[in-house]
């Protein structure tokens, strides 16, 4: 029996749609996008066709200046905001489309999914205690449990033309109430804080089905919300 449970599960993770994290927009791309709709904390969604100016650092979006469509600017503050859903354009666009430059390259599968992506979520998060701000969410459409943000403190070693980051080690995940700052030395552990409660999972990352390298983090989470 135990080895029908591990066969089978091989052939989940085996069949499995591909996916991968989005490339984390560098602070100067946010002016290379096509269109954006803000939605408030108070549920008020507002139509953008760009933004004309915005307060960013480390992948933190602070403030921005919406241009609107009939033609009036509105300034949102990101304690003003739940979240932001913007279309890239121009070169932003086009490294978006590209499968080898727009991945982070955290993993190095062909997880191809959400390279098809075709719009960028900034979602409010508190970061700090009483801090926030709006960060790019990196796991859109596998984000159902775990939601996985770059760690603001983040550093990177390669980039793409300045418009997407490059080989990131250091995320900010949420599950629930809880929030975890997952670091590459430490994923080793920090796993079980994430996937824990998925008996399946446990099994799979301890008879080595699944190996606990943060390269493989969106993977990890397809896995867990394909077995919960």
């Amino acid at each position: 029996m135990k080895k029908l449970l591990i066969v089978g599960m091989m052939c989940l993770v085996g069949q499995l749609h591909a996916q991968a994290l989005l490339s984390p927009m560098q602070d100067n791309a946010l002016m290379f996008l096509k269109s954006a709709k803000v939605t408030t904390m108070d549920h008020q969604e507002v139509d953008g066709l760009n933004f004309k100016s915005c307060s960013s650092s480390n992948g933190r979006l602070k403030s921005f200046t919406l241009k609107k469509e009939d033609g009036s600017k509105q300034k949102f503050k990101a304690e003003q905001v739940e979240k932001v859903v913007v279309e890239p354009k121009g070169q932003a666009k086009l490294i978006m489309s590209s499968e080898n430059a727009s991945l982070v390259s955290t993993l190095k599968k062909d997880y191809s999914g959400i390279a098809n992506t075709k719009y960028i979520t900034f979602e409010r998060v508190e970061y700090k205690k009483g801090k926030f701000a709006l960060l790019q969410l990196l796991d859109p459409q596998i984000d159902e449990h775990v939601k996985v943000y770059l760690d603001p403190n983040a550093k990177k070693t390669t980039n793409f033309g300045g418009i997407v980051g490059g080989d990131y080690k250091e995320f900010f995940a949420k599950k629930g109430d809880m929030t975890i700052y997952l670091k590459k030395s430490k994923y080793k552990k920090q796993w079980r804080e994430l996937f824990g409660d998925n008996a399946k999972f446990c099994q799979m990352m301890e008879d080595g089905t699944l190996s606990p390298k943060i390269k493989d983090l969106a993977y990890h989470i397809a896995v867990y919300n394909e077995t919960i």
